[in-house]
């Protein structure tokens, strides 16, 4: 698609800790529901932690719902959109061979699904976006955690909670910014 980078993302998932994110109202699926992100609204009919990755997703998309959709792999066209649950999207990550079983394939703005020690293979009961990491483990940033906010929780390489991780369709982590023309490069020696 184009125009979709990491590091917005990354940077309003930080910014949104403390912020109510439980199952019921919330700012995060009203403004999904508002552009029409799912098929039928999802505000207060489900938990959010995949909602919330969803819009930190859409802002790295610069608010632009096509190039959201494409980035997490959700269906795309009038009626196909399926769900926001855990499961489901990490099903549509699957479908397109973009989720991963290794800690080792995580990246800052990745979608990582956790799973439950007693789990079928393939069933997710929660999301968060990856926000960073570092030598023992990493960051994740997640919508309906600590009682029903959003929240940032540090996970080692070796935690049994990891399932997988959704590789969300960025373009590179930040917009390349364009350097000013020098006018001395630009501007035509005038002849005589």
């Amino acid at each position: 698609m184009g125009n979709i980078y990491a590091k917005p993302a990354v940077e309003f998932a930080i910014a949104q800790e403390g912020k109510v994110c439980g199952k019921g109202y919330n700012e995060y699926a009203k403004k999904m529901d508002e552009i029409e992100f799912y098929n039928y609204p999802k505000n207060g009919s489900t938990d959010s932690c995949s909602i919330f990755v969803d819009r930190c997703v859409l802002e790295g998309a610069g608010g632009d719902k096509y190039d959201a959709l494409y980035a997490v792999c959700e269906p795309q066209g009038k009626g196909s959109n399926e769900g926001a649950g855990c499961t489901q999207s990490a099903a549509y990550f699957a479908a397109k061979g973009l989720l991963k079983y290794s800690t080792k394939d995580i990246e800052r703005g990745d979608k990582i699904f956790f799973k439950k020690s007693n789990a079928k293979p393939g069933v997710y009961y929660h999301t968060g976006i990856c926000t960073d990491w570092n030598e023992k483990g990493y960051y994740v940033t997640q919508g309906n955690t600590n009682g029903g906010v959003v929240a940032t929780k540090f996970y080692t390489y070796d935690d049994p909670v990891f399932g997988a991780v959704g590789k969300v369709r960025y373009d590179g982590w930040e917009a390349p910014t364009s350097k000013p023309a020098n006018k001395a490069e630009t501007t035509k020696p005038e002849t005589t």
